[in-house]
């Protein structure tokens, strides 16, 4: 319910890594658009996506000294409906950029039926080459001397190449370049 808990989950855990569920999430977001305590939560939460190899601090407490956390990692798996989280995004959490933080999976509106029988999936060989060219990539040293050639050099050699073959993919790679330049 404040940063400074969300904070403390993180100093508490041995990693610095927490994976929170959480059930209604679109009724919490609501309230965060009228509680100032919870708008701080949304807004640390966010600081803590965009710092994750990074240190963040909640900052300062008067009852508390929290330590500051390198490299926070948080999960939030969240369900609710769509027409909750539609009348729970607001024009102020879209321009903080709250909402290019989320990966939304719909669910279909009927269940599907188990199936118990085994399937033979057959790849494509598109499928099987862009999997071979993503296993033969050497790890990467990047320089942030000179951020906007960087991200030019991988957005053009990695991101691209991928977007071709999954756009979605691509595009959610080419953001995290942007980032990090």
């Amino acid at each position: 319910s404040s940063k400074q808990g969300l904070h403390q989950i993180l100093q508490e855990t041995q990693n610095h890594s927490v994976y929170i569920q959480s059930d209604e999430f679109a009724e919490w977001l609501k309230s965060s658009n009228k509680d100032p305590s919870k708008a701080a939560v949304l807004e640390y939460l966010m600081q803590i996506y965009s710092k994750g190899l990074r240190m963040i601090n909640p900052g300062r407490a008067i009852t508390n000294n929290y330590t500051p956390i390198q490299n926070p990692r948080l999960s939030i798996f969240a369900t609710t409906t769509a027409e909750s989280i539609l009348t729970a995004i607001n024009k102020k959490s879209a321009e903080m950029g709250a909402y290019n933080r989320w990966v939304i999976f719909v669910a279909p509106q009927i269940i599907p039926i188990k199936n118990y029988e085994r399937k033979n999936y057959e790849p494509s060989k598109d499928i099987i080459q862009f999997i071979k060219w993503l296993v033969e990539l050497k790890p990467l040293s990047i320089s942030m001397q000179n951020a906007f050639e960087t991200f030019i050099s991988y957005d053009q050699k990695y991101a691209e190449p991928i977007k071709q073959k999954d756009a979605l993919l691509g595009a959610r790679l080419s953001e995290q370049a942007i980032k990090m330049a």
